[in-house]
């Protein structure tokens, strides 16, 4: 797996995420399989974006495409963005783990307090 982290500032976020939103169809043809958009939180207009792919060559040519140069204009991209890229990498799962520990609380509370104990 293969990560495109991109910084940029935008002039105007609604347009920004709008011409973002339209461009979808294209982020998957080019092998786009999983993206996240986040907002600096004293400089909402400064932006992390990622894009995950399948590999490093694929996220690279994403980057380089015509078409990227073309919507991060229509889009109100201030100056040139930052961008790194990574391989490898993993998710945590701690969120399920959280959920896990909620339903075995919850199981103890019905059964009396009786811990309960997943096959």
């Amino acid at each position: 797996m293969a990560t495109l982290i991109v910084k940029h500032a935008v002039n105007d976020y609604g347009n920004w995420k709008k011409v973002y939103d339209e461009f979808a169809s294209v982020r998957k043809e080019k092998g786009v399989t999983g993206a996240s958009v986040h907002r600096i939180a004293d400089d909402p207009d400064t932006l992390i974006v990622t894009h995950q792919f399948n590999d490093l060559e694929t996220a690279q040519a994403f980057a380089n495409s015509e078409e990227l140069k073309s919507a991060m204009a229509d889009a109100g991209v201030e100056g040139p963005p930052e961008i790194w890229f990574t391989e490898g990498g993993h998710r945590t799962h701690s969120v399920l783990s959280l959920s896990f520990e909620l339903v075995i609380a919850s199981n103890e509370e019905k059964n009396h307090g009786i811990p309960v104990h997943p096959a």
